[in-house]
């Protein structure tokens, strides 16, 4: 969520209050504005489709994978080699159809670090680089914005392309804490906003 006061002197004229996930929108008005004393006519609403049109959505729960081994992903089984494998399997079949771009989400960075490691011992990476090319998220912020930047060159300079190498594969973190220091890359820390780097770069 984004908050914008704009001030004439030191009373403010106007709130904007602009963000992706306030719904039920209603509701966020009555707690807001409307209990502090504000008129429900000098709240005005404005609303827009989403950006990725409909006929572009398959949300799709996969239960199990490729083999029928049903994903369980918790803590305790996440590093399980089975598990690693299957998530394996499924990439490289998603890679397989998927043109353009894939990002696949992790949960941290110790969790990225494992998946690489397992894939690069047991052949995935081979078979999905074969595919596309495999990008990482990097740890430190200001590395960043340079994968995302390759990340889409690549899908643009591979697009027309029939055999090999078509498109890019990115393995992100979503939802980790970044402080400031080593992990912060030196910058000032917080949850990292990795839906704004990622609405930068060609996804599909």
């Amino acid at each position: 969520m984004f908050l914008c006061i704009c001030c004439c002197c030191v009373f403010p004229r106007s709130v904007v209050v602009a963000g992706g996930t306030m719904q039920p929108i209603s509701e966020f008005q009555d707690q807001l504005f409307i209990s502090a004393g504000v008129k429900k006519e000098r709240v005005q609403h404005f609303s827009c489709g989403h950006v990725v049109p409909a006929e572009q959505l398959l949300p799709v729960a996969l239960p199990r994978g490729p083999t029928g081994l049903t994903f369980d992903f918790t803590h305790q089984h996440r590093t399980d080699p089975k598990m690693l494998d299957e998530l394996g399997r499924v990439l490289v079949n998603v890679c397989a159809v998927v043109p353009g771009g894939v990002v696949c989400f992790l949960t941290s960075y110790d969790y990225e670090h494992k998946v690489r490691a397992h894939f690069t011992a047991s052949g995935v990476l081979a078979r999905l680089s074969a595919r596309k090319k495999v990008f990482w998220e990097p740890k430190k912020a200001n590395q960043l914005d340079a994968v995302l930047s390759d990340y889409t060159k690549t899908i643009r300079m591979t697009a027309a392309n029939t055999g090999g190498v078509s498109g890019s594969l990115l393995l992100s973190v979503v939802g980790e804490w970044r402080a400031g220091g080593r992990e912060g890359g030196g910058q000032a820390g917080g949850m990292r906003s990795r839906a704004g780097s990622l609405s930068r770069a060609h996804l599909c």
